[in-house]
């Protein structure tokens, strides 16, 4: 992951930051599997890439936290449950990815490479001090980054020579989470307890104990959504700062992730693993399923050289005769398309941190992931529908299209004034890719 952020462009960079390796494992599986083996493709994978897809993200992105409680109203405890589980786990991988993003950042500000030790860091700090002190004409916002960047980059080192001379364990997510989102600790310690007392229903008072279970779930979920939100922003924020000191020669290296691609191929081949074992009993498959990440990853910054790396493969002939080869080489040259694509769903949200939209002439057509918004309305008007008996009778405080209501009417038009649901034709063709 730190070798795709280092090597990725700026605004590639934001979006695999936030989405994580799903963003580009994705429309792999999507281009190879259907039906019954894309399921089993994606719970082979989710172990080693997360299970929160980019389309999932996008549409957490869009919702507001009335339309996020109406739903959690709707689900199941153990939907509920897993949903939470599911946004908690992303929320501790998205936590580890900015990380990454603010040491680069800090090597960049110091002008150091990765295997920088602490004396170099220290110097660097320094020089860099003495150039941008408000006292010497320098920004004071800039010397204010930099004092936090020394502190990413000591107070990493320093507890990583800690954990290794006393325990040998790295950094949880959890603590990384919590340093990161601010108060997510006690969200941490709730969603923790709630689970743990799932199933430990209170005899005396079961009724009364799952209702309040669930809300505390329902808590937890609407607190996991605003972290949603906030490290989005935050990708924003560090990205745009990355880019003001990133060298201005600094373009995609795609030979930094070729050589893992390559690394992962020869451990394939030599294990002889049988294309049974695969989703679709292919050896392509067998491929794709174990190695979508390396793939992924290479492609991105050059699809035809990753191609180049495929076709030495020992196994090339029996991986061409598969009916779904063509549709991958396609996927692999569309990945670089496809974060484009989720860029300018950010941008068509309006959404703080987005990046700047590119001119007109590069944008493909189609390609939007944006969910449309009747999606949501959809919801808003199943609710409307089953409620609406309750506006039956009521006295006339207040009017919509003539009808008369009540405060707190749950009618669509009321619901749509009230949350700023707009109803409009969808951009694009929903989730593409995802």
């Amino acid at each position: 992951m730190q070798l795709l952020l280092n090597a990725a462009d700026i605004d590639a960079a934001q979006a695999i930051a936030f989405c994580g390796l799903p963003l580009l494992v994705h429309p792999l599986l999507q281009s190879l599997f259907s039906g019954d083996s894309l399921e089993e493709a994606l719970q082979q994978v989710q172990g080693r890439i997360g299970q929160v897809s980019p389309a999932r993200l996008l549409q957490e992105l869009e919702d507001k936290e009335p339309s996020i409680l109406l739903r959690t109203k709707e689900l199941s405890e153990g939907k509920l449950a897993q949903e939470v589980l599911q946004l908690d786990g992303w929320r501790g991988q998205v936590a580890a990815r900015l990380l990454l993003i603010e040491k680069q950042l800090a090597l960049e500000m110091l002008g150091l490479a990765q295997s920088a030790d602490s004396t170099s860091i220290t110097k660097a700090f320094k020089r860099r001090a003495v150039e941008l002190h408000p006292d010497k004409g320098g920004d004071q916002e800039e010397f204010q980054l930099l004092q936090q960047m020394k502190d990413v980059l000591l107070g990493s080192k320093a507890s990583a020579e800690k954990q290794d001379d006393e325990t040998g364990v790295s950094a949880s997510p959890r603590k990384r989470s919590s340093e990161a989102f601010g108060d997510s600790q006690d969200t941490d310690d709730e969603i923790d307890n709630l689970l743990r007392n799932r199933g430990a229903a209170d005899e005396a008072t079961p009724a009364q104990s799952r209702t309040s279970r669930k809300a505390g779930l329902q808590a937890s979920r609407v607190k996991l959504h605003q972290a949603v939100s906030h490290a989005w922003s935050r990708c924003g924020r560090l990205c745009s700062q990355l880019s003001r000191y990133k060298q201005a020669g600094q373009g995609p290296h795609a030979d930094l992730l070729l050589a893992p691609l390559e690394t992962f191929l020869a451990k394939f081949e030599q294990e002889g693993e049988e294309p049974r074992c695969a989703p679709d009993g292919s050896r392509l498959g067998l491929l794709v399923s174990r190695g979508a990440e390396f793939l992924g990853a290479a492609a991105l910054l050059d699809p035809e050289a990753t191609l180049a790396v495929l076709t030495k493969s020992g196994h090339m002939s029996e991986i061409q005769e598969h009916e779904g080869w063509p549709r991958l080489i396609e996927s692999m040259r569309r990945l670089p398309s496809q974060v484009e694509s989720f860029l300018a769903s950010t941008q068509q949200l309006g959404l703080e941190g987005a990046p700047v939209a590119k001119p007109a002439k590069e944008a493909e057509p189609g390609t939007s992931m944006l969910v449309p918004r009747e999606s949501a309305l959809q919801e808003v008007e199943a609710a409307a529908a089953a409620t609406a008996v309750q506006c039956e009778g009521a006295p006339k405080l207040a009017t919509c299209d003539g009808q008369p209501h009540k405060p707190g009417c749950v009618c669509t038009k009321c619901l749509r004034r009230r949350w700023g649901f707009q109803k409009v034709e969808p951009p694009g063709r929903g989730y593409r890719g995802f």
